[in-house]
């Protein structure tokens, strides 16, 4: 029996229940699989969009630790050459290693004041036509001046001042006063030509001055050295920051917080309004201002970036293109297959295979990315000079150092990761735990430690730290350095300039600098008071300033010590000047000064000085030199009543002299004869204490000169000899003379002044020796520069010296003690007279003596040498005795002539009976060389007093008195031959 099939299928409602329930099926199944799609596709896009934020970060951030690297190198050296930089740039290799950097620089900062200095400094280094772009005075000026690769692209940067733009200035100011990168608005570069040009921007890190504190705005501004920087064309930038699974996505980078066309840094792709649009997928109200295809998109968003202080806008959006033909297409399957539910499913769970599959290459992409990355990141850490370190922040383990840090700490690589930090930080543990802890939480400014190395030695070192992901750990990385000669050179500056503080403020001087090229000045507040004003009264201050207050007498003078010190002839400037005061008088000011630099032409360029006001000292110098002028005129009038006196004394003594001699040849009785003696004895004592003052009066007249004659040694101590043969012989005692071998035969000197010295020391040696010898010794250094060093020795066995009396035996009126003048006479200025004769002839004299001992008397002269002068061999001259008497002067016709012939006087007739014996014994005695020639010359002057041989005797007196025999011999013949006698 055959089955029926119900009869409701056949009914046509149900075949519209049925195609309704279908399509509804269908229609749900297309739901489904359209949401499906939708919703994998956001999450793709937003996958991409989080992985192109971060490669925009972390390219942004490996560049800002680049040019951290370049202010950690600057504070590692005291300066920075500009062939160091470019090796620091080359070594890096920005151009392979971070594509999109334009290059790495320095830019400069200073006042006003300092650029025309700075100028001259850069066209010293070989940039002649280096200067600072653009022209004119702005205060503060920055310049560019290392800027690497220096190649024709940057070089077009050189010089410029980024300070006086205004986009530029205002990074430059946030980096300034936060001491953190910041990064630039829009800008064109200055590298920019008329081909391809790109939008771009800068990034700036502060550098500031080692020396100064930088703990708020206002001293960072204080201390800013310049800044680190690296310039960015955006578009070379941005060169591939997109991998391969980021394809299909496009994206526009906008400055600042609120997108516009003006704003626009950067576009993937133009926008165009050509492409498909989509309406029913509108966007972030902000987009709709830009562009009607951003407007309308189904994939777009726009994400907020903050980098390096700076806000950028991320506007990310997908073409219609972004979906694949299946993708586009599986809604429609689902929709005619909507009986084939399975199929649908199978699809469904296929594309979402696929979508998987799509993920997991775009996270091995990725993975390769960071990779690449993390090479980078190495081939970094490895190849910094500064140390860095790798810390576990939980334990403060060390889990990697850099070769820098292996090399300062003196570890291996094995033996440094066995460390905790706390192992070479001498901080207590709780206070390197508590640092630690703040490390973690807070990005802090440099911290200061002292570090133990692996020898035990403590360096003093700067740590800049921060958090760092490391192999999917939170590490913190730190840079050291060591800044332990830094902080010695700091401390050295300190006291030197607390030291430098201290001596200005001692001295009460001001200061002053001056360029002497420009003519710019700086004075302390001291110069200004000098003169009665404050510093802020002078404003403007130039070297006019210092020409508006000097005596115009004083500038010549002033102007000629500073030729002579910028030529070269004075080591120094120095010069006292009068200044005007304020209210109106003169004050005396001693200027001194010392160029400190020079230009390259050999010009001076900078010099530096002090202010003294010398008002009071030069009123005290004014009263001491008309003291000085007054004592000199009494000193030269005492001198002169002195010389006067004497020669007034000593004509008349002269005459009593030889009336007491012509008297003791008479017939006298005992005791009128023992008178007589004493009235000699004490004239010619007088007498010598006479020509001792004179000599004395003319030495502290300073009329006293030595001349420079030829003399023979042995004519010298031969005289000598003459003139003490008879006390020798008297007090029979043993005189030598002695005479160094290869002594020059002449020398140059005065004879009378050596002889002088020489026959005041034997006298003494012959009146304070009873009993032995006396020894003259002379010898002379090797000749140097046409002179020698004479040296004579006197050595007696007299009575000595104690200690005491060798102390002032050198002074005027003084002698060994009172019972020496009792005992033996003297004045006590002979051996005064002597030392100050010995420093005429560039000399010194003194004793060696013991009492009892005798004495050892010696001094040295500076005499005169000719090198083609002949040599004499060593010689000891002995004691002469007394000659046999030859032929006289006057032999018996002469004297019978004058007996015949008296000699007519001007006032009275000489009588030859008493003149010519006392001439024939003169004769003897001069022959003989005895000391008494002088006290007998003095009666035969008496004897012709007044008469008209008084003048032709006159020279022959002189010559006895200076004890030149000789010479008195030849005057004596001539005197003879003048007066028709005939001489034997």
């Amino acid at each position: 029996m055959t089955q029926k099939t119900p009869q409701f299928f056949h009914h046509p409602a149900t075949a519209w229940v049925i195609l309704v329930l279908s399509l509804i099926v269908t229609a749900l199944a297309w739901f489904i699989s359209d949401q499906a799609v939708e919703a994998k596709a956001q999450e793709r896009f937003g996958f991409q969009t989080t992985d192109l934020v971060s490669a925009i970060n972390k390219r942004l951030l490996e560049y800002e630790t680049v040019l951290r690297g370049g202010v950690g190198f600057f504070k590692a050296s005291s300066e920075v050459s500009r062939d160091e930089w470019q090796q620091y740039v080359e070594d890096l290799r920005i151009q392979q290693s971070f594509p999109g950097i334009q290059g790495m620089g320095f830019s400069l900062m200073m006042p006003a004041a300092e650029v025309e200095r700075h100028i001259a400094r850069i066209r010293a280094e070989g940039f002649p036509d280096y200067t600072v772009r653009p022209p004119g005075v702005r205060d503060p000026t920055s310049a560019i001046i290392y800027l690497e690769p220096f190649d024709w692209r940057n070089q077009r940067a050189f010089g410029y001042d980024m300070f006086s733009e205004p986009v530029r200035r205002t990074a430059m100011t946030l980096a300034m006063d936060t001491g953190k990168p910041a990064l630039s608005g829009k800008i064109i570069l200055v590298q920019e030509t008329d081909e391809d040009v790109q939008q771009g921007f800068l990034m700036y890190v502060p550098l500031y001055r080692k020396d100064l504190p930088v703990t708020t705005p206002e001293e960072r501004r204080v201390a800013i050295q310049g800044f680190v920087y690296a310039p960015f064309r955006t578009r070379d930038l941005m060169q591939g920051i997109l991998g391969t699974g980021q394809a299909g996505i496009e994206f526009e980078i906008y400055d600042g917080s609120a997108p516009s066309r003006e704003t626009l840094l950067f576009a993937s792709k133009p926008l165009t309004p050509t492409r498909a649009l989509r309406a029913n997928r509108p966007v972030a109200v902000e987009l709709q201002a830009l562009s009607p295809l951003l407007a309308s998109q189904r994939f777009a968003t726009t994400i907020p970036l903050t980098i390096s202080q700076r806000i950028w806008s991320l506007v990310v959006h997908a073409p219609d293109s972004y979906l694949s033909p299946q993708e586009e297409l599986l809604p429609l399957l689902v929709a005619s297959a909507g009986v084939m539910i399975d199929l649908a499913l199978f699809l469904i769970i296929a594309s979402i295979a696929r979508q998987r599959q799509q993920a997991e290459i775009s996270a091995h992409q990725l993975s390769e990315k960071l990779k690449e990355s993390m090479e980078r990141y190495q081939t970094l850490f490895t190849s910094a000079r500064a140390p860095m370190l790798l810390i576990d922040p939980n334990g403060g383990w060390i889990v990697e150092a850099n070769p820098a840090a292996l090399r300062f700490y003196g570890y291996d690589q094995t033996a440094i990761t066995r460390l905790r930090i706390s192992d070479i930080n001498t901080l207590l543990p709780s206070a390197a735990d508590t640092a630690m802890a703040s490390a973690k939480t807070t990005r802090q400014d440099p911290l200061f430690f002292s570090h133990r190395l692996a020898n035990g030695e403590i360096r003093q070192v700067e740590v800049h730290t921060g958090l760092f992901r490391h192999q999917n750990k939170t590490l913190l990385y730190s840079i050291i350095h060591d800044i332990t000669d830094r902080k010695r050179q700091e401390t050295e500056l300190r006291l030197n300039r607390l030291r430098l503080q201290n001596i200005l403020e001692g001295t009460n001087v001001g200061t002053w600098e001056w360029n002497i090229q420009t003519g710019e000045v700086i004075f302390n507040e001291r110069w200004a008071e000098i003169v009665g004003y404050r510093l802020d009264e002078l404003q403007p201050i130039t070297i006019e300033t210092w020409l508006k207050f000097a005596h115009p007498n004083d500038l010549k003078i002033s102007a000629e010590q500073l030729e002579a010190h910028f030529t070269g002839k004075s080591p120094y400037y120095a010069c006292e000047a009068r200044m005007q005061h304020k209210e109106g008088h003169w004050v005396w000011v001693l200027d001194r000064g010392k160029v400190a630099s020079w230009t390259p032409d050999g010009q001076p360029l900078w010099m530096y000085g002090t202010h003294q006001e010398v008002t009071e000292k030069r009123h005290q110098e004014e009263q001491l030199q008309a003291a000085k002028q007054a004592a000199e005129a009494a000193s030269y009038a005492k001198g002169a009543f002195l010389a006067n006196m004497s020669h007034e004394i000593r004509t008349p003594m002269n005459t009593v002299i030889g009336l007491t001699q012509l008297l003791l040849e008479t017939d006298l009785t005992t005791r009128q004869h023992d008178h007589l003696g004493k009235i000699y004895s004490a004239a010619t004592h007088l007498l010598d204490i006479l020509n001792d003052i004179l000599d004395y009066s003319k030495i502290e007249a300073g009329s006293l000169r030595v001349e420079s004659i030829p003399l023979r040694i042995s004519d010298v101590l031969g005289t000598i000899q003459a003139l003490f043969l008879y006390r020798i012989e008297e007090k029979q005692l043993n005189l030598q003379f002695c005479i160094a071998p290869n002594m020059p035969l002449i020398l140059y000197g005065d004879p009378l002044r050596l002889r002088q010295v020489i026959s005041n020391l034997v006298s003494n040696a012959v009146k304070f020796t009873e009993r032995g010898s006396i020894q003259v010794a002379v010898e002379c250094t090797l000749p140097i520069d046409q002179s020698v060093v004479l040296k004579v020795t006197v050595r007696d066995t007299g009575i000595g010296l104690t200690s005491a009396q060798r102390e002032s035996l050198f002074t005027p009126f003084q002698q060994a003690d009172a019972s020496t003048t009792r005992q033996y006479g003297g004045t006590g200025l002979g051996l005064s007279i002597c030392k100050r004769l010995v420093e005429l002839m560039g000399g010194d004299i003194g004793v060696e003596s013991e009492v009892g001992a005798g004495c050892r008397f010696w001094f040295t002269a500076r005499l005169g040498y000719s090198p083609d002068a002949p040599s004499i061999s060593a010689m000891e001259i002995p004691v002469r005795h007394p000659p046999e008497i030859s032929q006289r002067l006057l032999e018996a016709p002469i004297s019978q002539r004058l007996l015949e012939a008296p000699v007519m006087a001007a006032d009275r007739v000489i009588d030859a009976a008493e003149l010519l014996p006392r001439l024939q014994t003169l004769v003897e005695m001069l022959e003989a060389g005895q000391s008494k020639a002088r006290q007998f010359s003095a009666g035969i002057e008496t004897l012709l007093d007044g008469s008209v041989l008084q003048p032709v005797y006159a020279p022959i007196a002189r010559s006895i008195a200076r004890l030149d025999f000789e010479m008195a011999l030849t005057q004596l013949q001539a005197f003879a031959e003048q007066q028709n006698w005939n001489w034997p």
